[in-house]
């Protein structure tokens, strides 16, 4: 299908949900399926549809975020069936039309609203940014970096990383960056893992990359396998069970460091403006894989408690400009540059091991 049919299938869709005949702009802009909604005055180009990969229509008002998620998912469905030339399954109960849906849980709002004037305002007087424009500024060649020398740049001496090809497992590889011996230097290497313990890992290469991608757990652990917090064990009542045992979990860490910056909600040129733009340590900028953008964010805190002190401060700043809240979170994983997903590179767009509370656009260019 190509993307003119695409644009034909959404601008049906928007036609229905608005009550008029809809035309996307150069550049997917119309006008947005909840602007009904929208709490603030409305822009030209508030909303945007990007019809390639998983189609997506994106608002700069978080308002509307309901009415947006359902056009997404009616589009994708739409998209889907006219390309696969099949029709939807009936559903697996024939009730009747009558009979109510499930009920579901409201949805609570856990961002403040996108304020599109706020992010152009904090964002005035700097140029578009690049990719390139960012790579400049690295203080690190990122030309032929591998996703091990990303990890060695940003751990230090007898740390360990968990690397995962599913998200779901309790880690399918460990990068353990070896102490180095009198004399040498420290010895960076990877390890294949299994989900059963008392198995012992074997060394190995990194994995290239997979259908769903490559992530590591930004903080570093011990590697060891614990018994989880939430587990009961022994049970009440006597009967015995076995204890639910983890590898990933906040009991694992070793170091609380990093922060993970990514927005859903802005398109990635404007968000990299943003980033370019927030006075903070950021240790590494890449890609997902797809249209996401993630930065790495550096503040080296003595323990869970700091950790979430700093995150209610950092929430303040890089909410309101389009930064995922749930992101947030202390034991997160994010994607490894230099793997691919689904055949597209996770690119690493820049690396500071050190880096200072300093502005991206008030760094030099270190590079032609």
């Amino acid at each position: 299908m190509s993307e003119a049919d695409r644009r034909s299938i959404a601008e049906v869709l928007l036609g229905e949900l608005l009550g008029q005949r809809i035309a996307l702009e150069t550049g997917g802009f119309c006008a947005c399926p909840g602007v009904g909604m929208h709490t603030k005055g409305n822009g030209k180009r508030d909303f945007r549809v990007v019809l390639d990969g998983a189609p997506t229509g994106y608002c700069f008002h978080g308002s509307c975020s309901a009415s947006v998620e359902s056009f997404n998912k009616e589009l994708r469905r739409r998209i889907w069936f006219a390309e696969n030339g099949r029709e939807a399954r009936a559903p697996r109960h024939h009730w009747g039309a009558e009979v109510a849906a499930e009920p579901k849980a409201e949805a609570r709002p856990n961002r403040p609203p996108l304020d599109h004037a706020q992010i152009d305002a904090f964002t005035r007087g700097c140029p578009e940014i690049a990719e390139a424009w960012v790579a400049r500024r690295s203080a690190v060649e990122i030309v032929g970096l591998s996703s091990l020398d990303f990890l060695n740049a940003l751990y230090r001496e007898d740390e360990r990383v968990l690397v995962f090809t599913d998200q779901r497992s309790q880690g399918d590889f460990i990068v353990w960056k070896k102490p180095a011996e009198l004399g040498a230097q420290a010895v960076v290497t990877g390890y294949r893992l299994s989900q059963q313990r008392g198995v012992k890992a074997v060394e190995s290469r990194l994995p290239a990359g997979g259908p769903e991608g490559v992530w590591f757990l930004t903080q570093p652990v011990s590697g060891q396998w614990i018994v989880r917090s939430d587990a009961t064990y022994p049970p009440a009542g006597g009967r015995e069970v076995s204890a639910k045992y983890t590898r990933r979990s906040q009991g694992n860490v070793a170091a609380w460091r990093y922060f993970v910056l990514e927005s859903d909600e802005l398109p990635a040129e404007v968000w990299l403006r943003v980033l370019a733009h927030l006075p903070l340590p950021i240790a590494a900028i890449y890609t997902s894989g797809k249209r996401s953008i993630h930065a790495l964010v550096r503040y080296e805190v003595a323990s869970k408690a700091e950790w979430d002190a700093v995150k209610k401060t950092l929430l303040q700043i890089v909410a309101p400009l389009g930064a995922d809240p749930a992101a947030l979170t202390a034991v997160r994983l994010s994607r490894l540059p230099g793997c691919t997903r689904a055949g597209e590179m996770q690119r690493l767009l820049y690396l500071c091991p050190k880096p200072n509370p300093t502005a991206l656009r008030m760094l030099p260019e270190l590079r032609p």
